[in-house]
C-alpha cells in the first residue's frame, strides 16, 4: 500500500543519514530499520534481531562516537579510506558501516 511503501521510503532516508554525512556531537547513529524485527522470520527471528540491531550495532556507533570525539566529523566512507591501522575508528566505524550497509 502507499502507507506502507511512505514508511519504508521514510526508515530508508534515515538509514541512509545514519551512514552518510555526520552533523552533531554524536555524529553517528542507529538508523531505523526500513522493514519489521521478524521481516526476516522464519530464517532470523524477531528477538535475534532486535538484539543485533540495538544491542550489537549500537556499541559499534557509540565506540565510533567515542573514538572520534573532539574531531572534525566526516562521512563514515571518508573515515573508513583513512583507517588503515587497526584502531577504534577502524573497528566500530567498519562494524557501523557494515551494519547500516
Amino acid at each position: 500500500t502507499g502507507s506502507s511503501r511512505r514508511n519504508v521510503l521514510k526508515k530508508a532516508g534515515a538509514f541512509a543519514a545514519g551512514v552518510a554525512a555526520p552533523v552533531a556531537a554524536n555524529a553517528y547513529f542507529v538508523p531505523d530499520l526500513p522493514y519489521a524485527f521478524e521481516a526476516l522470520e522464519p530464517y532470523i527471528d524477531a528477538p535475534t534481531m532486535k538484539i543485533h540491531h540495538d544491542k550489537h550495532h549500537a556499541t559499534y556507533v557509540t565506540n565510533i562516537n567515542k573514538a572520534t570525539e573532539g574531531k572534525d566529523e566526516v562521512p563514515i566512507l571518508d573515515l573508513m579510506a583513512d583507517a588503515l591501522d587497526a584502531t577504534p575508528v577502524r573497528n566500530s566505524g567498519g562494524g557501523h558501516y557494515n551494519h547500516a550497509f
